[in-house]
């Protein structure tokens, strides 16, 4: 019997409640999750080969204090060597037909299952290629 493997998403939010409630609604995807931008970053730069197997990063926008980054600065950054999608979560901003080139789709942070994000991205992605 061949073993179920399930997408990996990195979840970056600066609340542990939130973190946490991804990590225990969804059960079709692995999320690995961090705090900051920073924390994010540097595991990067530790682990070759991180980003290739995250199938999605999703961020929230502000980090109350703990980063020298926002959601915007770091995806930003994150685009310039990471083709897959960036998701914004937030509930504190309404971007709506504006949301930044950085970021391929705005979800609330309420969780959504890999099958539903799946669906999400698909229809965000008509002008965009993901690799």
């Amino acid at each position: 019997m061949k073993e179920m493997t399930f997408p990996n998403i990195a979840l970056i939010d600066d609340s542990f409640a939130v973190r946490q409630l991804w990590k225990l609604k969804i059960e079709d995807a692995t999320f690995i999750d961090f705090e900051t931008p920073e924390l994010f970053l540097a595991k990067v730069e530790q682990e070759q080969g991180f980003l290739d197997k995250i199938e999605c990063v999703i961020t929230d926008f502000y980090f109350d204090g703990l980063s020298g980054f926002t959601g915007l600065t770091f995806a930003q950054l994150l685009r310039a060597q990471y083709p897959k999608p960036i998701i914004l979560a937030t509930s504190a901003m309404d971007f709506d037909e504006h949301l930044p080139d950085s970021f391929d789709l705005l979800i609330d942070k309420d969780p959504l299952s890999w099958e539903e994000l799946s669906k999400k991205i698909l229809a965000a992605s008509r002008n965009r290629s993901f690799v």
